[in-house]
């Protein structure tokens, strides 16, 4: 089974789209997913920090990745509440080292932005690569000119 490592951030509505249809767009085909919250702030400079949601995410399991469903619950949390997303937070250092690590193996593959999907080291950027990530998964990938 191929793994493919997605990173988002709950704010961002582009990672929200891609979570949402990632089942869709895969249907059929064998995988699994690593999410990776990131700090879009330690990439770009973004307006919003989501300190608090990002910090849930990475405590909800000991290696700091969350679930499906656990990425589902927060970005409905963002997206169909009015709920502070802003709130002062108190994380726990071992917390926010993690999500400074997820920023900087981002950072590593060239990622810039969420959503973004690294199968097998090929980077997939944006809600519109689903159809590429899908082809490389049925072992068509797509030829760069």
């Amino acid at each position: 089974m191929k793994r493919i490592t997605f990173y988002l951030d709950f704010v961002s509505p582009h990672a929200r789209l891609a979570f949402e249809e990632l089942p869709r767009a895969l249907m059929g085909l064998s995988y699994a997913v690593r999410y990776r919250p990131l700090l879009l702030a330690d990439i770009p400079d973004y307006p919003v920090i989501p300190m608090r949601l990002l910090c849930l995410a990475v405590a909800s399991d000991p290696k700091g990745d969350p679930n499906r469903y656990v990425c589902e619950s927060l970005f409905q949390h963002v997206w169909r509440t009015d709920a502070d997303t802003d709130a002062h937070v108190h994380a726990d250092a071992a917390i926010l080292a993690q999500l400074h690590a997820n920023g900087v193996e981002a950072m590593a593959h060239g990622i810039s932005s969420v959503p973004a999907f690294e199968l097998e080291g090929r980077i997939f950027c944006g809600l519109d690569s689903l159809p590429r990530l899908r082809a490389c998964l049925e072992g068509n990938p797509p030829v760069h000119r």
